[in-house]
């Protein structure tokens, strides 16, 4: 099933809406290719990821740039551990600027988050009821703030979780800054978004390759909310496999991480502990050695 949406513009358009990750390259490497490749205009100083000690953001237009709204795109660097560059982009500007980053730097660079979104007319409410019956049954978390007036927005999923998708009354939000004939036509203007921040390692290089159908396919929640409402099914995201270790591979694994109170005690002392561990002659580890001062406190 699908609903039979209106699409804004007239075609089903998933769309890149937020973009973060960073790249392996110089960064001003990377300014130079974002002001060539994509035209942008200028370039200057701009507040960026405060775990950076300097930020460039490149503009579309000067105009843009000397009413001092936000930076197209920011490219940041200087931050702690030699971390690589970062770059960042919002709004439709991400539209352009990941294809452009997926085909300039494609061995390069991982994302960190990655926002989809599909904009469309009306069908709020139904939305949110089929929103409200994941939230039961795949036990999802929830929110919702705002007002009818100016706007109301729905969350399925929590801030913490690495998959987040929220449904807003855009057009509402937006009637303030749209000229007034064109505030008849947007008011029931709708957005349906998705925001995947993928695990550190290959589940971030994986990320970055993303269409914006696929990035709905990072949980099983979502894909089934998509397919619900526009009949579309992304491909399911495959994780990290998680490794087969053998008996011998654990136990090394085990004294690896205790390798240092095995070293305080002893290795003679250490190799008796482990043959009465073995032989059973030693007990399970009780509360009270666990917790001496708070067995002795509970005595007196």
């Amino acid at each position: 099933m699908s609903l039979d949406l209106q699409w804004l513009g007239g075609n089903l358009d998933l769309k890149f809406d937020y973009f973060r990750g960073v790249i392996a390259e110089e960064p001003f490497t990377i300014v130079e290719e974002l002001q060539e490749g994509l035209e942008f205009a200028t370039h200057g100083p701009s507040p960026g990821p405060k775990q950076y000690r300097h930020s460039v953001g490149l503009w579309r237009t000067a105009e843009a740039r000397q009413n001092e709204e936000a930076a197209a795109v920011v490219v940041s660097f200087g931050g702690n551990n030699d971390a690589p560059p970062g770059v960042l982009a919002r709004g439709w500007h991400a539209r352009d600027v990941l294809p452009f980053v997926q085909m300039k730097w494609p061995e390069k660079a991982k994302a960190t988050r990655v926002d989809s979104c599909l904009d469309f007319f009306g069908h709020f409410d139904a939305i949110e009821a089929k929103m409200q019956e994941l939230h039961r049954e795949r036990r999802v978390a929830r929110d919702r703030y705002g007002v009818p007036e100016t706007g109301q927005t729905f969350y399925l999923g929590s801030d913490e979780s690495p998959v987040r998708c929220r449904l807003y009354q855009k057009g509402l939000k937006e009637l303030p800054s749209m000229a007034p004939d064109e505030r008849a036509a947007f008011w029931d203007w709708n957005r349906l978004e998705l925001q995947f921040k993928p695990r550190a390692g290959q589940e971030q290089r994986k990320a970055f390759q993303m269409t914006p159908l696929e990035v709905w396919g990072a949980s099983r929640w979502s894909r089934e909310l998509l397919a619900w409402v526009a009949g579309l099914n992304p491909p399911r995201l495959e994780r990290n496999p998680r490794m087969d270790r053998t008996a011998k591979e654990r136990l090394a694994f085990v004294f690896r991480q205790y390798a240092r109170t095995i070293l305080e005690v002893g290795g003679e002392e250490a190799h008796e502990l482990l043959e009465q561990v073995v032989n059973g002659e030693l007990g399970p580890v009780t509360r009270e050695e666990l917790r001496p001062q708070e067995a002795f406190l509970a005595r007196h």
